[in-house]
């Protein structure tokens, strides 16, 4: 599995053809919530994705939710991920900075201690809405 981590970082564009009314408001509403048009164009997609969530505080609950259990999947048994789920696990595969390496001596790793990289739940939440919206986009 280090083979997989170890890869370069591949750059992973999307491309969206806006009006340029579209383009002033986008860039407008980007900049009052001071953030870069392209990370509140993924904020807007991952928040798209969890429409039917009422409120704010719900959707950062649920926001929290998916990526602890999807981290928790991907870790464990990433076999168990289909469609887009494994498409996003393959794309963190990418992202050698979202994995940790457990720090153990060869002792313990002679009596079994598990010494598997598993994602950085808080690294994770960092990259989850521009994964989500590579993944949900480009599919």
């Amino acid at each position: 599995m280090h083979d997989t981590l170890s890869r370069p970082k591949q750059v992973i564009r999307t491309v969206l053809h806006l009006s340029p009314a579209v383009t002033t408001a986008a860039l407008m509403t980007a900049q009052a919530h001071h953030m870069p048009l392209g990370l509140w164009l993924e904020d807007l997609v991952v928040q798209g994705c969890g429409a039917d969530v009422e409120t704010q505080t719900q959707r950062r609950l649920a926001f929290l939710m998916v990526s602890e259990l999807f981290a928790h999947v991907a870790s464990n048994c990433p076999g168990a991920l289909t469609g887009r789920w494994k498409l996003l696990h393959e794309r963190c595969l990418l992202e050698s900075e979202l994995w940790r390496f457990p720090a153990v001596t060869v002792a313990e790793v002679e009596a079994g201690a598990d010494c598997q990289p598993f994602l950085d739940v808080s690294r994770l939440r960092e990259r989850w809405p521009a994964l989500v919206a590579n993944v949900w986009l480009n599919a």
